[in-house]
Order: C-alpha cells, then sequence, then structure tokens
C-alpha cells in the first residue's frame, strides 16, 4: 500500500495560528525494526494478499459494517455483572440527553474563554482527553455523570496539553481548576433534572419531549428532536442499529426505537474525539475471527462494533443495542477477545492490568466445582490449592495499543509472562475504520503512530488458538489493507481532518468551519449557556459536509 506523505502545509503559519504547533512531542515511539519487517512481509504470497484486498474491496462495496452471524450472548452474557439489570434497558430521559449535550457545549465553551486570556485556542483533542483521563482516574463517589468530570480540580494530563501550548505552570493548573468547577456544576444541574424526573412517571416525562424525526435521504438518516438536537448517519449504519435494538430489545416496543436510537447519538455526539474510537477494519476483524477465534470486542460502541455483544462505555444507551456494560465489569476466564481502548493513557494502563488480572484468574481455577479465584491471586498457594489446580482455561487476549514507550501499559504488556506473540506496525502505512464512520463518506483514517499488537493467553488459550508468525502478518497485512485510497487522503485534507499526527493523534478538525471562527466567538455572542439554534445550524452544515 502506498504510503500517506504529510502535506507541506503542516508548518505554515497559518497552521501555528490556530495552535497545531506545540513545543515537545507528546509520546516517546517506539522504533520498528527494519527486520522484523521483512520477516513477516515474506511470510505470505501472492494469493494470499489478494485475496485480503479482494475481501476489503466486497465489503466496502455491499456496504457492510458488522457481521450478524456471531452471536455470543450465550457465552459471554454470564460474565458480565451488570447483565441483569443492563437486560432490563433502563429507561434514558431524551430531556436529560439534550441537556447533557448543551452543557458539554457549554463546558467546552468555558474552556476556550479560559485559553482566550492568553491568545490561545484549545489544542487539539486536548479537551476530549481531559474528560477521558479524568473519568478514568475518578473514584467511585466522583462518577455522577457517565460523560462529565465530577469533582476534579487537578489533572496532570491536562495541564502537560497546556504546558506544551505555551501556558505557564501556574496558570495551567488554574485553567484546568476552574475547568472542573465548571464541570461539576454541569453535572448538579443534571443531577436536579433528573431527580426532577425520576419524580414523575415514564409517560409523563416522555409527553414533555418533543417527539423524534427520522429522516431517510439517499444517502444520509437525519435524526431529530426539537430544534436543536440533530443527528445524522449513514443508511447502512441506521439498518444497523435497527437490526441490533430488535435483537436486543426484543421484549421492548419497536415504538421506542427511535428514542433509543436518539439517546444513543447524542451521547455519542458530546463525546466526540472521533479518532479515540477509531476501530480495527472488517477485513483486520475477519482474520482475528478465523486465526485467533476472537468474537467479542472489549472496547466497542453499537455505532463501531464489529459483532452483536460488545463492551462499551455507557450502558445506559448501548445496552439496547448489545453493550454488555463497561470492559471492567466484565471478568470473563475463557474465550478471545479483543481490546482496543482508547489511546489515552489511564484507559490504556487500567484495560493493561485487568488482562492480567484475568489471565491470572483464569490460571488459577481449581478443580472443586471450578471455583474461581479471587482477581488478586495470593503470592504463597498452599500445597493442597497446587494440587488441586487443574489446566487453566483458555482465555486469549489481543491488544491493539499506540507504539508509546512511556506508557506503563506497553511495557506491562512486553513483560508479562502471558505474552505469545507481538508484533509493531510502523505508522503512516496502516489504517484504521474512523470513529465518525458511521456518518463519514471516507471512513477510513491512516494511523500516525505506530501500532503494537500484544497477544496474552494462558497455557490452553495458547493451546486453542496458537500465535504463528503467519497468522501474525494476515493480521498486519489486512491493516496495511486498511489505508484510505489517494483519493480519499486528498479529500480528508481537503475538509481539514488531516491534522490528526500533530498534536496527539485522532482528532476531527473541521478546517472550513474552524477557519470562520474569530477570537472572540469564546464570548458566547450572548448564548444561554449551550442551548443556541446557531450552534445546531453549525451543526448540520457541518455534517452535511461529511457527504
Amino acid at each position: 500500500m502506498s504510503k500517506v506523505s504529510k502535506p507541506s502545509h503542516f508548518t505554515s503559519s497559518k497552521t501555528q495560528s490556530n495552535n497545531y504547533y506545540v513545543q515537545h512531542s507528546l509520546h516517546q515511539v517506539v522504533i520498528l525494526q527494519e527486520t522484523d519487517y521483512h520477516r513477516f512481509s515474506s511470510l505470505l504470497t501472492g494469493g494470499e494478499r489478494s485475496e485480503l484486498e479482494r475481501e476489503r474491496l466486497t465489503e466496502d462495496q455491499a456496504g457492510i459494517v458488522w457481521d450478524p452471524s456471531i452471536e455470543t450472548t450465550a457465552k459471554y452474557a454470564k460474565y458480565c455483572a451488570t447483565y441483569s439489570i443492563s437486560s432490563q434497558k433502563k429507561f434514558v430521559n431524551l430531556k436529560v440527553e439534550e441537556r447533557r449535550q448543551a452543557l458539554d457545549r457549554r463546558l467546552r465553551r468555558k474552556f476556550k474563554q479560559l485559553l482566550l486570556k492568553h491568545e490561545l485556542a484549545p489544542p487539539i483533542q486536548a479537551f476530549e482527553r481531559w474528560v477521558f483521563n479524568a473519568l478514568a482516574k475518578s473514584t467511585p463517589k466522583q462518577r455522577k455523570d457517565p460523560l462529565l468530570p465530577f469533582n476534579i480540580l487537578a489533572e496532570d494530563n491536562l495541564v502537560s496539553d497546556l504546558l506544551r501550548a505555551g501556558v505557564n505552570e501556574k496558570d495551567s493548573k488554574n485553567i484546568v481548576k476552574e475547568l472542573g468547577k465548571e464541570s461539576t456544576s454541569c453535572v448538579q444541574e443534571l443531577l436536579q433534572l433528573e431527580s426532577k424526573l425520576l419524580s414523575e412517571d415514564r409517560e409523563a416525562a416522555n409527553e414533555e419531549v418533543d417527539a423524534v424525526t427520522i429522516t431517510h435521504h439517499l444517502t444520509s438518516v437525519d435524526v431529530t428532536c426539537g430544534k436543536n438536537a440533530f443527528c445524522k448517519l449513514s443508511p447502512s449504519h441506521f439498518k444497523k442499529l435497527q437490526d441490533l435494538y430488535k435483537k436486543y430489545s426484543a421484549e421492548k416496543s419497536e415504538s421506542e426505537f427511535p428514542n433509543a436510537l436518539m439517546a444513543l447519538l447524542l451521547r455519542y455526539k458530546s463525546l466526540l474525539g472521533h479518532g479515540f474510537q477509531a476501530a480495527l477494519s472488517n477485513v483486520a476483524f475477519n482474520v482475528l475471527n478465523r486465526e485467533f477465534g476472537v468474537d467479542f470486542e472489549c472496547f466497542a460502541s453499537p455505532l463501531n462494533c464489529r459483532w452483536g455483544r460488545h463492551c462499551s462505555a455507557f450502558e445506559d444507551t448501548d445496552s439496547a443495542f448489545g453493550s454488555l456494560g463497561d470492559f471492567f465489569n466484565f471478568k470473563p476466564h475463557e474465550g478471545s477477545f479483543q481490546v482496543n481502548p482508547p489511546f489515552v493513557k489511564p484507559i490504556m494502563e487500567k484495560a493493561g492490568r485487568h488482562v492480567i488480572e484475568l489471565l491470572d484468574r483464569a490460571s488459577f481455577i481449581t478443580a472443586a466445582a471450578t471455583t474461581i479465584a479471587p482477581l488478586s491471586v495470593p503470592e504463597s498457594t498452599s500445597a493442597e490449592a497446587k494440587a488441586k489446580k487443574t489446566k487453566s482455561k483458555a482465555l486469549s487476549f489481543v491488544v491493539v495499543i499506540p507504539g508509546w514507550e512511556e506508557c506503563e501499559c506497553w511495557s506491562l504488556l512486553k513483560e508479562s509472562p502471558y505474552l505469545t506473540g507481538m508484533t509493531l506496525l510502523p505508522g503512516d502505512q496502516h489504517g484504521f475504520l474512523d470513529g465518525a464512520q458511521h456518518q463519514r463518506q471516507d471512513k477510513y483514517r491512516p494511523s500516525p503512530y505506530p501500532t503494537g499488537i500484544f497477544f496474552l493467553q494462558t497455557a490452553a488459550g495458547a493451546a486453542k488458538w496458537p500465535v504463528t508468525d503467519r497468522k501474525i502478518a494476515l493480521l498486519r497485512y489486512a491493516l496495511f489493507c486498511s489505508m484510505p485510497s489517494q483519493s480519499e487522503s486528498a479529500r480528508r485534507m481537503r475538509m481539514g481532518r488531516g491534522f490528526s499526527a500533530i498534536d496527539g493523534g485522532g482528532g476531527v478538525y473541521k478546517g472550513k468551519n474552524k477557519n470562520k471562527r474569530k477570537w472572540e466567538e469564546a464570548d458566547n455572542n450572548g448564548a444561554q449557556e449551550g442551548d443556541t439554534i446557531g450552534e445546531s445550524i453549525e451543526d448540520r452544515e457541518a455534517q452535511m459536509d461529511e457527504y
């Protein structure tokens, strides 16, 4: 596949004025050894390469966005601690979800206001990294909202982002503190609204919400609710969500689908950070399934999942579409899984530790009624327990993370005794599916960084799904096949979505709209806390540009 070259305007004055230039690189990137590259590239025949290329082309032309043939509820639902609760499909009130999105906008404007004093625009993806980092580090008492941080007034990673952008340390900490206070205020407002709605019956709460309207066009589907709630997705993704809802919410009325769809779309629209939600391509998932038995994603969403059942961040909005809840509440002791967490250090590190704990646990299944040992296995195991210990359960994880050497997750996985194989792919020569694939004409995005793929298995898992160089070579080539075409890359640049390599990876930068904005826009222009029709119109224009 041809390498995507970086355009010359990456270092232009216009780029710097939009704050893409940063003083120091975010990451220590792992260096790819040329011998490793040639070792894998020589293992496949021309016919095998052509078959993978045809597979991608066939699925793309057919508009295939998921594989409904693999059903894993019976295998994995029992390992989800919250499945019995999530199966009840807790009601998500659209009034709350609309308000959450408005408050998210208010919070983003607050961030712009705080940086305006320093004549800076927010660094790309800094806000999204702050949200992910804060939520990953939050205590149970701080998890008051599924999206917005609560009572988190210090966050070192955002301070680091601001230092790199040129803000001094004292001011950076004050900005983070003020942003945390504003977010806490937003969460308190949401809690008050939820409390009010809980005091009403469900039918009365529904009556207060505008009806959801679904409008089908030739190349898109519009989902609207009132004046400000507007989302767009492709017909194939709409059909996918409709099928998932029918499959996993059979006990609910079909008339509730529009509200469930709107709640889901609004939640992920508020989350943004599409680069953090990138997924492996269809052809890569096919290789994982055929060669390594993988049939479940531990980090996905109903929008980008390959198979019906998966783990995702938002159980309340996602369970109606097949999610089994958060990966960290998912505790399997057998099966083959793919782990592709958001490329945010605290989440990757937490995911890596959870994978190791699950492998420890699966390795200490005792003969007595296959009792499962605690997640933290004692260092000293009695002779009697050792005598009872049987062959480990077949448990396997394929973990996908960026090649960032300074990340604790990298060393944790690389040094694990469960590691049975790994490979590193060069940056800019392999790709992923964009996190906004559900509303994009061009769904592939190149990876700005090297990507590491780790295979961690119990002894029984390694015997059941052996990792070989040839299998790794197939997976590598599937990812090489997932690069955008030359025309797609050119279109991304024209639309202003080609800047992810500059500041941490994975941003969605809408250049045409951004260039129209002035510094004074951070002053709200008289807007009332995010509830402006003007923003809704801007959203509509921006999303229409995707088609």
